[in-house]
């Protein structure tokens, strides 16, 4: 079980790779399939501050996806129901000027079984004149996939057009899983010194997936061609998001 809070997006994807790679204290995961995929259970993922207009390109190349695929294009037409997001969108205008406790939501389109479609509901509250937004999901895959689940959200938030600049945004997760192959997305960005591979073979090459690894190989040497080689060792530095949410790699 993980259970977080963090202030933005960019410090939520960091957060859980130095949660999984903490050198002391208690594993995260509650399970483990072949050294390959590692599970948590019943997830709550809290970002206090994420901004109105959120779409972070960089994070998105960290992971090994390319600006120019139809990744986004995929997770929109996969998850939203064209209906249920007209209906959300409609009840918000009907109570926007309510100052009384409401909470509104809509179905994603679940699938029920297998890879894909794993985003359930999106539910949007106001009470007090504040906005909260929760979103619950079935699993996650940590670093990559969840990176563009991240950024459809974002999209979505960006586009109900709520009337704060910034949200509480909650996932809740059945389950999470690190991947092996992903999880080298996060070494040139905590950095090797502060993180403990417990014998995982973390940058070795494996015989699958190898796009995907290619694609964060990729990436991984544009980050040290811009700070150098030593970013495998030392990482980005003590608050590495904040790098990442200024787009400076």
């Amino acid at each position: 079980m993980i259970n977080m809070t963090v202030e933005s997006p960019e410090q939520l994807w960091v957060a859980l790779g130095v949660a999984f790679f903490k050198p002391k204290g208690p594993s995260i995961t509650d399970y483990e399939i072949a050294k390959r995929r590692f599970f948590s259970f019943n997830n709550v993922l809290t970002v206090n501050n994420w901004p109105k207009h959120w779409n972070n390109p960089l994070l998105f190349d960290i992971v090994g996806y390319s600006s120019t695929g139809t990744k986004m294009n995929i997770l929109r037409n996969t998850y939203l129901n064209r209906d249920n997001w007209g209906d959300l969108h409609g009840a918000l205008e009907e109570f926007k000027d309510m100052d009384s406790i409401k909470t509104f939501g809509m179905n994603f389109n679940l699938k029920p079984q297998g890879k894909g479609g794993c985003l359930a509901s999106f539910h949007v509250m106001k009470y007090d004149g504040q906005v909260d937004i929760v979103v619950h999901m079935k699993v996650a895959e940590i670093p990559r996939k969840f990176v563009g689940d991240l950024i459809f959200i974002g999209q979505l938030i960006e586009e109900l057009d709520l009337p704060q600049e910034s949200y509480r945004v909650t996932f809740m997760l059945s389950s999470l899983y690190f991947s092996i192959i992903g999880l080298r997305a996060y070494v040139p960005i905590i950095g090797r010194n502060s993180m403990d591979y417990r014998g995982l073979p973390i940058e070795e090459p494996r015989n699958y997936q190898v796009s995907v690894q290619q694609m964060i190989g990729k990436a991984t040497r544009k980050l040290m061609d811009r700070f150098d080689v030593d970013i495998m060792d030392k990482g980005l530095g003590m608050e590495p998001y904040k790098i990442i949410e200024k787009g400076r790699v």
